[in-house]
């Protein structure tokens, strides 16, 4: 209903009063003088319009102006109080008003965190601590210089590598660029709600912003595990007495499923046992999955699962923590004689690689797969398996010996 009469709405807003999704901005602001510099301070409020469930226009175009009337009286109120002497002590003109590094946080890149997972949301208040460790919340975004952010990448790879978690002591670029990458979007979050200017940022030139990222460090290509190489691991946890996690590789091994947010989510409402089917939520990409058949071995693990599922509240299947995965998986690795290179993520591109070798084509391995774009499918997940290797080259032997029987 918010499309329908969002040109409605657009026509009658005053000036200072913006909308924002389901909800109008009251934005009033001043200038000052702090510190012997001009500043601009704002005061900011949202009054909901709540169309969410209203179907009928002339409902929504009074729903409108009621919550208009209330903007507009919290606009002169606020007003008021903003002209008052003294306002720019009041109000905390380090940090919110000058667009300040906690300030932005606090006032605006919260409602970017709601539309994250919560395992997300978590990742990204690490992030946020590291760079307000080094800043400080007070830290005005405009005042930081490119000699800054590379003393601050020198503090972050001394910081991560000393940590206690960090048994190897080394520091990958993309550590250090998560953490940048979050002073960019706080930057682009300012620039939007206009608390700091494209010009105040250390290169406005640059998408960027001044804030260059780490050269990509290039991984080491890791093959997909091959059937026997699959079977062995399997094998191998069994016989160490953990089934479960036994069966929770295998289903990964036969669905490709992302750990964290899809084996160890699904629940048993999911799973069609009549069709044989699988359909579920995959958080990456915010959308359900396509009905995806179940091969017989996966089946029958979900189907030995199907009682115990039930019986639990939240019906999942194999509630597991990414972290009790990782642990579990290089204990069981050592145990296998693995290669150490070898991640858990390893069962999502034996899955895909498995399609492929089997000569599916790209476009149905990538519906499988739940990719959005078929570059992803190509370039990041097919991985030849050491025996498809294998395989490629004996094909040249066998062209050679033909060539010597023509020749002969």
């Amino acid at each position: 209903m918010l499309a329908i009469i969002k040109t409605y709405i657009q026509q009658r807003l005053p000036r200072g009063i913006r909308l924002n999704r389901n909800s109008l901005l009251v934005d009033v602001s001043k200038k000052i003088m702090h510190n012997g510099e001009e500043r601009i301070i704002r005061k900011s409020k949202s009054v909901l319009l709540g169309l969410d469930n209203v179907v009928d226009s002339s409902k929504a175009k009074q729903l409108f102006e009621k919550s208009l009337d209330e903007a507009i009286r919290l606009q002169s109120i606020m007003q008021r109080e903003i002209a008052q002497s003294g306002y720019a002590e009041i109000a905390n003109v380090s940090r919110i008003a000058d667009g300040s590094i906690g300030g932005v946080w606090t006032r605006f890149y919260q409602r970017v965190l709601e539309q994250m997972t919560e395992a997300n949301q978590k990742n990204v208040k690490i992030l946020f601590q590291d760079v307000v460790e080094y800043f400080t919340a007070d830290k005005l975004l405009k005042d930081i210089s490119e000699e800054e952010i590379q003393q601050f990448i020198s503090w972050l790879k001394v910081k991560c590598a000393n940590r206690e978690t960090n048994g190897l002591g080394t520091v990958a670029n993309n550590t250090i660029n998560k953490r940048l990458g979050l002073i960019r979007e706080l930057m682009r979050v300012a620039i939007k709600n206009r608390y700091l200017t494209l010009d105040e940022c250390i290169d406005p030139t640059k998408k960027n912003l001044g804030v260059q990222d780490l050269p990509r460090t290039v991984s080491q290509q890791k093959p997909a595990m091959t059937l026997s190489e699959q079977h062995h691991f399997i094998s191998v946890i069994r016989k160490a007495g953990d089934d479960n996690f036994a069966n929770m590789m295998e289903f990964a091994f036969e669905t490709g499923m992302r750990h964290s947010t899809e084996l160890n989510s699904f629940t048993i409402d999911n799973v069609n046992f009549k069709r044989k089917t699988i359909c579920f939520w995959r958080n990456k990409t915010n959308s359900w999955s396509i009905e995806m058949p179940l091969t017989q071995k996966a089946y029958e693990i979900v189907s030995n699962y199907k009682e115990v599922a039930f019986s639990r509240v939240d019906k999942k299947v194999f509630p597991c923590a990414k972290g009790h995965i990782r642990n579990k998986w290089n204990k069981y690795k050592k145990l296998a004689k693995l290669p150490a290179n070898i991640t858990p993520y390893i069962t999502r591109g034996s899955y895909i690689t498995r399609l492929v070798e089997n000569g599916l084509d790209a476009k149905t391995v990538m519906r499988l797969a739940g990719h959005t774009c078929i570059e992803t499918t190509l370039n990041f997940y097919i991985n030849p398996s050491a025996n498809h290797l294998r395989n490629a080259i004996s094909t040249l032997d066998n062209q050679r010996d033909e060539l010597k029987v023509i020749e002969g």
